[in-house]
């Protein structure tokens, strides 16, 4: 399930509410999960941990019920996997280290990577909310 973190969420909500406006992530990074990362996206870290840049196009609404869509508009490659282990998640994170996370969502399909070989990202990936 493709969701908004605890921060992510709440960040969110300050900024409709102009509680206490904050200008969005100046940049986003990916982190790779094996599992479900859990609210606050700190669950199920992959081995290879390194948090990459990463872009997307313009957001677009799908469908009249609140279905909304952004897609990834470069490749997001990891040369060297520490591990071999299955991707499963990521989450979206606006610090390279440290941080807060802001999102997490479920790759379309598991993709098993295997110790020293590379991993890419693909450019068009997308990141849902319903």
């Amino acid at each position: 399930m493709a969701d908004f973190t605890n921060y992510g969420a709440l960040a969110t909500i300050e900024w409709v509410l102009a509680q206490t406006p904050a200008a969005p992530p100046a940049n986003l990074y990916v982190q790779l999960h094996t599992g479900d990362p859990g609210p606050d996206a700190l669950l199920n870290v992959a081995a290879n941990s390194e948090r990459k840049l990463i872009s997307f196009a313009q957001a677009t609404n799908i469908d009249t019920d609140g279905h909304s869509q952004a897609v990834s508009d470069a490749a997001v490659s990891w040369p060297v996997v520490p591990a071999t282990e299955t991707y499963s998640y990521i989450s979206l994170w606006d610090a390279l280290t440290s941080g807060n996370p802001w999102y997490f969502d479920a790759m379309v399909a598991p993709v098993p990577v295997t110790s020293g070989g590379a991993f890419v990202f693909p450019t068009g990936q997308t990141v849902d909310h319903v």
